[in-house]
């Protein structure tokens, strides 16, 4: 992301809590604007390059009015650092990767939240954990899911072209850069 620093794009944070980091993209990339999306009110930073959105990726309602916002917007990088539930995972990438821009990233990050802490794991063994669902969009595998049609499994395939997972400095930090093609 550091060749980014000083160019014009569109950032998105998924998960804003209150806007500190929000605010730490609009201050480290200067030069773009940053969006934010989250489902609590407590977004705190005002910025004429920050853009927040209230939005709960389950809720019908604020979808619908989260593409009336952002319709025509692509974004070179999205950071999904939301709720860390499997299926809001799931669903986030699923919705999020038609705004991302050929070449740009998707971040996904602690995207083994589920495992480490079962409350996470939302979908009672009816899906697959994220690491597993990176390793079939790399070889192409249609698997198994009440979230992901065989569509939108197609989708991944064709538009992911590569991912990198890093571990954090903690045992519980995990990584994934997904690379659009």
């Amino acid at each position: 992301l550091m060749k980014y620093r000083t160019k014009i794009f569109n950032l998105l944070e998924i998960g804003t809590w209150e806007g500190a980091s929000t605010a730490a993209f609009a201050s480290y990339f200067p030069y773009s604007k940053i969006y934010g999306i989250d489902k609590n009110f407590r977004f705190k930073y005002k910025s004429s390059r920050i853009c927040f959105n209230h939005c709960d990726i389950r809720n019908q309602n604020d979808i619908k009015n989260l593409r009336k916002n952002i319709k025509n917007i692509t974004f070179k990088v999205i950071i999904d650092d939301a709720s860390h539930m499997l299926s809001d995972m799931i669903y986030s990438l699923n919705f999020f990767l038609k705004y991302l821009e050929s070449g740009g990233f998707f971040v996904i990050e602690d995207f083994n939240a589920p495992i480490y802490f079962k409350a996470l794991n939302d979908c009672d063994g009816k899906e697959i954990f994220m690491e597993e669902i990176f390793r079939h969009i790399i070889k192409r595998k249609q698997f198994k899911s009440n979230i992901l049609s065989k569509d939108d499994q197609k989708f991944l395939f064709e538009n992911i072209s590569d991912i990198k997972i890093y571990k954090g400095k903690t045992d519980i930090s995990d990584i994934a850069f997904l690379k659009k093609s």
